[in-house]
């Protein structure tokens, strides 16, 4: 026998209550006084034992009584049937339902939400359930003895863009059994259970008792699509670089999940606009990368967003991206007479109308903080720098400034050395080479920012597309250097104070080699003068349902504004410390991009939510893998089952219903016991009446 509330056992010891008056009953002496001894030979024998036999009786039916109640409010419970008892004992049902966004997959969740609806109107009006969604936003869901309104629940139920682990939703389902009232207790799990959701093996402290009973109903594999069924896997930005006018190119990649080819159009839009599409064949379960391009169109948050059309269903067929287009950046040169014609054309190149570059050309004698104020970056080819005026540079970076600094020839050329070693970069030497030793490029850092993208392929030399011969070069020793010649390093970055820098140990003139004409020299030019004119705001990319938080660099205030898909705008109230202003975002469960805007409208960070990748690859395990994988909570092979067919479904409630609830019994018998008190203590008050 076992008890549902076996905390009100404790309430036995009240049995012991009429023991206890009743002992001290006995020891309370009477004084009788008696006027002659005669009228005691008129008590009888028989009727001292008769009147001891009734108390003691009536004690008995006392504390049985109370013990009755009290095994009744502790529901006892026989695992057995007992003839002329009830037969059925009521079940405490909880089903798990996944409405993870891999459900939205084919038939998935249409078929799972049947399967539901069937169990949950198979069962008796004395039993309860709890519909627990494997993505749920409520606190604390509840039992429930009124069906109806879980099969409202269920029917407004829709599949969702999140995903949870398996194992972390059992365990919370399991914890969930505690407050359950009945004895017979069952888990339905309700999933396509592809295998990166299962999560971690199930530890053997979830293991279930012997009265609970775990259930998996999966509907995966039957509804795999079998026409041409797209997704996009993922969605990248080639280059961390952007600025309006400039293309912005991005990789999608594509994966059929049918057994069918499928024809489908890729399309990119910026912001509400399509900018670009391509058409494909993808072949019955063929994975393809395609590249889209345009350019960009303003500065300012530009959501991106790239489609798939054409394909069986709508699942999987959005992923979205963002870039935060800078303001035109305000750009100081500083050259020669012969040096600044190459400058200009590469830096003026851009279209005039959407150009990011506000060029200003300043003479080397008047580098001052005066003249340097309000540029955002600094481009320097001038062989006129003194030493006092490199210094002004210095002071320049510092502050927070950006510099691009070539070689050059005359004073800058006797200065640089040693300036270089007072910024920190010591060893700085001029190589000369006569023609048919000039070195070329041999290395570049393809993976930063200046370069991401620019190149194709993996190796070093055989990627760029030309090698243009150098007869001078400042060599600059640095550990990783940007560009890398057969001399040594070529450009390297150095951070100075609140700004960086950069230094190309080449200036862009025809004595110095051939770098000035070659493709690569604008291409480099106008690449480091937007990686050094950019501000670096964040643009990240997240999975729905990720908690988020952002710390951006700099203060921005006790509150900045999220910016939601659809449009509606949140306050967010900051924390700042000494690294930066940190933004607590929480779950952001709806795919798309979200803004973050300073109070003045500026976009200060941008993230693009997605649906989880693990989710668009969703292969649903085997029934041997989910027996495996179930292993260690289970004892008993009757406790677990994998329910292929949703059918049987109806049957089990009833299957396992062979436990008898025993508290009527012990109600009865409570009633019958005070029945029983009230006549013996009538007939005891009667007989001493008598006496």
């Amino acid at each position: 026998m076992n008890f549902l509330n076996p905390v009100v056992l404790l309430g036995l010891v009240a049995a012991l209550i009429p023991l206890l008056l009743h002992l001290l009953n006995l020891r309370r002496l009477r004084q009788q006084e008696f006027s002659t001894l005669r009228f005691l030979k008129q008590l009888e024998r028989s009727t001292i034992r008769r009147f001891r036999l009734q108390q003691l009786l009536l004690l008995a039916v006392r504390m049985l009584l109370i013990a009755a109640v009290v095994l009744a409010f502790a529901r006892p419970v026989l695992p057995a049937k007992l003839p002329g008892l009830q037969q059925r004992a009521p079940v405490s049902v909880l089903l798990v339902l996944d409405n993870s966004a891999s459900m939205a997959l084919g038939e998935r969740f249409a078929a799972a939400r049947r399967a539901a609806v069937e169990l949950l109107r198979s069962l008796y009006a004395d039993d309860e359930v709890l519909l627990l969604p494997v993505v749920s936003d409520t606190v604390l869901p509840e039992w429930a003895a009124n069906h109806g309104a879980v099969l409202e629940q269920l029917q407004r139920m829709q599949p969702t863009a999140t995903t949870a682990p398996l194992s972390v939703v059992l365990r919370r389902a399991i914890g969930l059994l505690g407050q359950a009232r009945h004895w017979h207790r069952q888990v339905y799990v309700v999933s396509d259970f592809h295998r990166t959701q299962l999560g971690a093996q199930l530890p053997a402290e979830l293991r279930l008792d012997a009265r609970t009973q775990l259930f998996f109903v999966p509907v995966g594999s039957a509804q795999q699509p079998a026409a041409g069924e797209v997704v996009l896997d993922s969605v990248a930005l080639v280059s961390q670089l952007h600025a309006a006018g400039q293309p912005v190119v991005v990789y999608a990649r594509l994966r059929n999940l049918g057994e069918r080819d499928a024809a489908v159009v890729v399309s990119l839009f910026l912001g509400q606009e399509r900018v670009a599409q391509q058409s494909l064949l993808l072949g019955a379960g063929k994975v393809q990368t395609v590249l889209l391009s345009a350019p960009l169109p303003q500065s300012g948050l530009l959501p991106i967003r790239v489609t798939v059309e054409g394909d069986a269903t709508e699942f999987g067929n959005e992923r979205y991206s963002a870039v935060i287009v800078p303001q035109p950046i305000e750009v100081a040169l500083i050259a020669d007479a012969e040096a600044l014609p190459f400058l200009q054309t590469a830096l003026q190149a851009l279209p005039v109308q959407s150009s990011p570059l506000r060029l200003r050309v300043l003479p080397a004698g008047s580098v001052s903080a005066g003249s340097l104020a309000g540029a955002a970056v600094v481009v320097a080819a001038s062989s006129a720098l003194t030493a006092q005026q490199l210094e002004q540079l210095a002071a320049y970076v510092r502050a927070g400034g950006r510099l691009l600094l070539f070689a050059a020839d005359g004073a800058t050329l006797q200065a640089l050395p040693q300036w270089l070693a007072s910024v920190g970069i010591a060893g700085a030497a001029l190589r000369q080479f006569t023609a048919p030793q000039a070195v070329t490029l041999a290395r570049v850092d393809k993976q930063h920012p200046i370069f991401r993208g620019v190149f194709r392929g993996e190796t070093e030399a055989a990627a760029l597309p030309e090698t243009p011969a150098l007869v001078r070069q400042l060599v600059i020793p640095a550990s990783a250097p940007i560009v890398e010649s057969n001399a040594g390093p070529l450009v390297v970055e150095h951070a100075l104070g609140k700004g960086r820098m950069l230094v190309c140990g080449v200036a862009p003139l025809p004595q110095w080699g051939e770098l000035p004409y070659s493709g690569f020299f604008p291409t480099f030019l106008v690449r480091a003068v937007l990686y050094l004119g950019t501000r670096a705001l964040p643009t990240l990319s997240a999975e729905a349902g990720q908690e988020l938080e952002l710390t951006l660099p700099g203060y921005f205030g006790p509150e900045l504004r999220l910016r939601e898909p659809a449009g509606g705008e949140v306050p967010r109230q900051t924390r700042t410390t000494a690294t930066g202003t940190h933004l607590w975002l929480g779950r952001l469960q709806e795919p798309g991009v979200y803004g973050v805007f300073a109070p003045d409208g500026t976009p200060v960070a941008a993230v693009a939510v997605n649906v989880p990748q693990s989710e668009l690859e969703a292969v649903p395990a085997a029934p041997s893998e989910l027996r495996r994988w179930a292993a260690p909570i289970v004892s008993a092979s009757e406790q677990f089952a994998v329910i292929e067919d949703a059918g049987e479904l109806v049957r089990l409630p009833q299957q396992v219903s062979s436990a008898t609830e025993l508290w009527q019994l012990f109600l009865v018998i409570a009633l019958l016991c005070a029945a029983v008190e009230i006549g013996l203590s009538k007939a005891i008050a009667r007989h001493a009446t008598d006496a």
